[in-house]
C-alpha cells in the first residue's frame, strides 16, 4: 500500500498534504487502479476529499471497476462525504 493511500485510509490530512504538496503528486493519478479520491470516499474521509478537490482531483472519474467516488461513499455509508462530492458535481 502506498503512502499516500495509507495516510488518506486513516485521515491523516497532514500526511497526505505533506506527500501531496512535497512530492508534486498529481491527484488525479490512479493508485492500483483507483484515484486518491476514491479511496477517501470509500473510508469516509471528509477532510482529505475537500482537500483533494481543492487540489483539482475529478470527481467523475470512474475507478478500474467504473466506479465513482460518489458511488463508493453511497455504498459505504458516508453520508457527509455523499453530500461534499454532490456539491462538487452540482458545480
Amino acid at each position: 500500500m502506498s503512502e499516500l493511500v495509507w495516510g488518506i485510509k486513516n485521515g491523516d490530512l497532514d500526511q497526505v498534504k505533506d506527500i501531496v504538496e512535497q512530492k508534486e503528486i498529481d491527484v488525479n493519478k490512479e493508485i492500483d487502479g483507483r484515484p486518491p479520491l476514491h479511496y477517501a470516499a470509500d473510508y469516509g474521509q471528509g477532510d482529505v476529499i475537500q482537500y483533494l478537490l481543492s487540489k483539482g482531483a475529478n470527481v467523475n472519474a470512474k475507478d478500474k471497476h467504473g466506479i465513482s467516488a460518489l458511488l463508493a461513499a453511497i455504498w459505504e455509508g458516508h453520508t457527509d462525504c455523499v453530500k461534499l462530492l454532490l456539491e462538487q458535481v452540482s458545480q
